[in-house]
């Protein structure tokens, strides 16, 4: 007679994997179960960053001042741009805080199919795992980039007493930088996923941030940008993120509500074309790569 225990029945098993109902399904319960591998591969994005360096992750904020002293040099000292009221290296550094963020978990989701192949190949784990990871690793920067600004902030604020203030949308402040970690990120999903067969794509999108830089209003206030041409530029989704962020600090005058409500309703809907185009890709791209 055969042991019985030999022969495991589906009730025993570790894990069941399973088709999805449908393309737009994330299983948050899956994701949360490997809620250990996610934090492991969030330390090893933080640590490949600045491996081998005596700063390690101070290097974020060299970034970041060395970025607004520039951006302030050439914008501010050459080209004049007018801010206001506002120092140039602060308005500079605002603008630059969340573009950088929401460039990085573009440029580092945006690869994450071809990047992470051969682990696909031999196991099984939870594809969304990969993106999440690289956009929490991501705060780390933030983290830095916002903690320079804040400083500088308050130094300037009792030094020259100037006429801006902050206000109560400094509470919003989670709440953009979720919105430009979303916004980044399930492009970059998106782009990982149609790069799998046209690697095309992923030229067009690297020549087209560059573009989108200077479409966001990280240079310049929309508020001097004539009225025709403002209209186009507020479509950009980051526009409204990025300019609440400048009146929860400044007082910039600037219709916060409505701009975050349309880049909300945005940024879910292109999460949502993102998730199709993954979870379509993702269950053969292994034979195509």
């Amino acid at each position: 007679m055969q042991d019985s225990t030999q022969y495991k029945t589906k009730e025993d098993w570790d894990i069941v994997i399973e088709p999805r109902p449908h393309l737009l399904y994330v299983d948050w319960k899956e994701l949360w179960r490997y809620r250990d591998m996610i934090w492991i591969l969030v330390r090893k994005e933080i640590k490949a960053a600045h491996i081998q360096t005596a700063l390690g992750s101070l290097w974020y904020m060299g970034k970041a001042i060395i970025l607004a002293l520039t951006f302030a040099l050439v914008f501010g000292r050459i080209a004049r741009v007018n801010v206001g009221d506002v120092p140039h290296f602060l308005f500079f550094m605002s603008g630059l805080l969340l573009w950088e963020y929401f460039l990085n978990c573009l440029n580092k989701t945006g690869n994450v199919l071809r990047e992470n192949k051969s682990i696909f190949e031999k196991v099984y784990v939870p594809r969304f795992a990969f993106p999440l990871a690289k956009m929490l690793a991501g705060l780390v920067p933030v983290f830095f980039e916002l903690l320079v600004f804040v400083v500088a902030y308050v130094i300037y604020y009792f030094w020259k007493q100037p006429s801006f203030a902050p206000n109560y949308w400094l509470l919003v402040l989670p709440f953009l930088v979720l919105l430009t970690g979303t916004l980044g990120s399930s492009i970059g999903l998106a782009v990982s996923a149609l790069t799998v067969r046209y690697r095309d794509l992923a030229l067009l999108i690297n020549y087209s941030t560059r573009l989108l830089m200077y479409a966001s209003p990280i240079i310049y206030p929309l508020a001097i940008v004539d009225t025709d041409l403002r209209k186009w530029l507020s479509l950009n989704p980051l526009a409204p993120i990025i300019e609440t962020f400048r009146y929860a600090f400044f007082s910039t005058p600037y219709s916060a509500t409505t701009g975050l409500l349309y880049a909300a309703i945005v940024a879910g809907v292109i999460l949502l074309l993102s998730v199709f185009l993954f979870n379509r890709v993702e269950k053969n791209f292994v034979d195509t790569v």
